[in-house]
């Protein structure tokens, strides 16, 4: 399970690792020369004391010390109740622990603060889908495509729960769909955490040969 839950978190976020800010993913989209000047403003302008919670709690993160993580977020997001990343911070790490239940209470209170938080309506669906409601998981995922529909790994979770369903035409579609969008998503990277999604599947078989028939379909011959 803990393979499925990070997997499923991982391809939440296009998908960095779990606690990445909106700042810190539009900071990696940006040139060099930006980023200098960046690193060069951060370096004279002291952290301010909001910067230094946020930073202890990556620390937590990466040190898998879960429950100082979720009481730094808890914090976070008492101080800052419109910003819904911490209390989704908060989940992941409860989904880390195992907790998927607390994790599921935690994160539908983000996407009541931001109804449009394509991250949390994602990653309810990840806990839905390591739980096995497969059907809750669709509704979440689509949630998230109805705010974020240019997200390829969206699509692919989608699909892999309808294909846990053996709802194969709605699984092929949703897989078409993301692949149109990158053709590289189901590569085994770590930029999507497409390989460990992969190992969840109960029929490689017929997963691979629907996969295969999509890149046909697109003319994709070596994939």
């Amino acid at each position: 399970m803990r393979n499925l839950i990070v997997a499923a978190v991982a391809l939440g976020v296009c998908f960095p690792p779990p606690i990445v800010s909106a700042q810190q993913f539009h900071s990696a989209m940006l040139p060099p020369d930006a980023l200098a000047a960046q690193s060069d403003t951060h370096a004279q302008a002291p952290m301010t004391a909001r910067q230094k919670e946020e930073l202890q709690g990556r620390i937590y993160m990466a040190k898998k010390q879960y429950p100082e993580a979720i009481k730094m977020y808890m914090k976070l997001s008492a101080e800052y109740p419109r910003d819904p990343n911490y209390l989704n911070s908060a989940g992941i790490a409860m989904m880390q622990q195992g907790d998927l239940n607390g994790a599921r209470k935690v994160i539908q209170r983000a996407t009541k603060v931001n109804k449009k938080f394509s991250s949390g309506y994602n990653n309810l669906g990840a806990i839905y889908y390591a739980q096995k409601q497969y059907k809750k998981a669709i509704r979440q995922y689509q949630k998230a495509v109805a705010v974020d529909p240019n997200t390829a790994g969206l699509y692919t979770n989608i699909g892999y729960a309808y294909f846990a369903e053996k709802k194969l035409p709605q699984a092929m579609e949703a897989f078409h769909k993301a692949m149109s969008i990158d053709p590289k998503v189901f590569e085994e990277n770590d930029r999507n955490g497409s390989l460990m999604t992969y190992r969840s599947v109960g029929d490689h078989g017929l997963f691979d040969f629907m996969l295969a028939k999509g890149y046909a379909q697109d003319g994709d011959g070596p994939h």
